[in-house]
């Protein structure tokens, strides 16, 4: 089941990936964490596995391919696009045509990056309630 699936991260920044691990943590959830410091690893690993991850929190600036290349590639790739997870960007930048260019892409989610971690938790806390309500293809 989706739901008790891995939580992927794609995120350059230590520091950030541990901000956001240590978000997702705080809100009791208890699916399986795992990192990625560029879009081109965790292609790989989705490629690779069997398990259906359950979310996946992606920044737009990321060294060898952008998350906005990314998440392109994941809607190409019959095998991911089929799999139905709900894809979110965290980032820094507010630029509309980063925006305009992740609706087109179908993200389920842009959300700003916070200084705050209660805000991180809470905008987390958000996410994951909503998507472990949702049905999608492979929460059933």
């Amino acid at each position: 089941m989706a739901k008790h699936g891995p939580i992927l991260i794609i995120e350059d920044d230590i520091d950030d990936q541990e901000f956001l691990s240590n978000a997702i943590a705080t809100t009791g959830l208890h699916n399986e964490i795992v990192t990625f410091a560029d879009a081109i690893a965790a292609m790989k690993y989705l490629l690779e596995v069997a398990a259906h991850p359950f979310l996946i929190f992606c920044d737009i600036n990321l060294p060898k391919m952008t998350g906005l290349e990314f998440r392109r590639q994941l809607l190409t790739n019959e095998k991911l696009r089929d799999r139905g997870t709900p894809f979110v960007f965290f980032s820094t930048s507010e630029r509309a045509d980063f925006i305009r260019e992740a609706s087109a892409l179908s993200v389920q989610g842009y959300f700003l990056k916070s200084h705050s971690f209660d805000a991180i938790v809470r905008d987390v806390q958000l996410i994951i309630d909503y998507w472990s309500l949702s049905k999608h293809p492979f929460s059933f």
